[in-house]
């Protein structure tokens, strides 16, 4: 048996660099949103949760993206 996809949009993904905003996206899982970006599963989860530090040594960067996570709130 495999995994079971999720279908309710639970994360909202944004990646932009300076002002021009390149993605803005409402995904189900962290796991899709590794897929999307090409990225471990572990890395979007840290990014997520805030834990990722070791970006530091490459924003000042010209072409360094800006990568937001956001949880999406339920509104009932």
């Amino acid at each position: 048996m495999g995994r079971s996809k999720a279908l309710t949009k639970k994360y909202e993904l944004n990646v932009s660099m300076g002002e021009n905003e390149l993605h803005n996206e409402k995904y189900a899982s962290l796991r899709e949103i590794s897929d999307y970006l090409g990225m471990s599963y572990s890395v979007v989860s840290d990014c997520f949760q805030g834990r990722r530090g070791s970006y530091t040594n490459w924003e000042n960067c010209r072409y360094f993206p800006t990568i937001r996570i956001n949880k999406i709130e339920k509104t009932e």
